[in-house]
């Protein structure tokens, strides 16, 4: 800016104006926020949040993962601060195609296709039906082994999604009052009384002779998962892609 060189001028001092970084904005909250409004817009979305409930943070708990050609194995530390802190802790994500722990926490987790089961003390959720919009489905093979399921069932009526709520939004519970995922569906009629993927007695054990088979349509996969073994919440499982 141009000033008068005489005798008592005035020189202007310039205008300095700060730019915005955003530097103030939490943008980790911003996305959060983001989140709900999302839930809150899908059918039961707030019940959702109440009901599990959801947690917004990221597990701890460990993947680890390894693989022997096709076939990966994982130990999943899905203890969640045990049976009496459950409710506060987060369920672990696990993508099966990557065969990596997914960072999200519940409110992101059901909102986003990035994860295929989760998993928390004796409940594993499936990203479908209410639990997220990946429109994953899982089919269960009894008295078989691992290395016989070769395919993928091809009868739809066979495949059970996490239809967790009717349609006035009240939760369908299993018998320790935990709402119901496909893992339930798949088993109402389990001898020990579970109706989910263990029997219990004397102790949570996998079913022997199950294989699950977890079709993700939009992405044309299907998987086939063994439960291994469960001790307080820590899963030991392995996988591998169908043809």
């Amino acid at each position: 800016m141009l000033a008068a060189c005489g005798e008592g001028a005035q020189v202007e001092e310039p205008i300095v104006v700060e730019e915005d970084t955003g530097a103030d904005l939490d943008v980790e909250q911003i996305g959060e926020i983001d989140d709900r409004d999302q839930l809150a817009e899908r059918p039961c979305g707030q019940e959702l949040l109440e009901d599990w409930p959801l947690v917004e943070e990221v597990s701890s708990g460990a993947v680890e993962v390894t693989r022997d050609g096709e076939v990966f194995t994982a130990t999943i530390d899905a203890q969640a601060g045990g049976t009496q802190g459950a409710a506060s802790h987060p369920f672990v994500y696990l993508n099966l195609a990557t065969g990596e722990k997914v960072a999200l926490d519940d409110v992101g987790a059901a909102v986003s296709d990035a994860w295929h089961l989760a998993f928390k003390r004796v409940v594993i959720r499936s990203n479908g039906g209410y639990s997220g919009p990946g429109g994953v489905v899982v089919a269960k093979e009894s008295a078989t082994s691992f290395e016989e399921v070769t395919q993928a069932p091809g009868q739809p009526d066979a495949y059970r999604s996490d239809q967790t709520y009717d349609a006035s939004c009240n939760p369908q519970l299993d018998p320790i009052g935990t709402p119901m995922t496909a893992f339930n569906f798949l088993n109402l009629n389990n001898p020990s009384g579970s109706q989910s993927w263990y029997s219990y007695g004397g102790g949570v054990s996998p079913v022997s002779g199950d294989v699950y088979v977890v079709r993700v349509p939009e992405a044309s996969q299907a998987f086939k998962v063994e439960i291994l073994g469960w001790s307080d919440g820590e899963y030991e499982i392995r996988w591998a892609e169908l043809n």
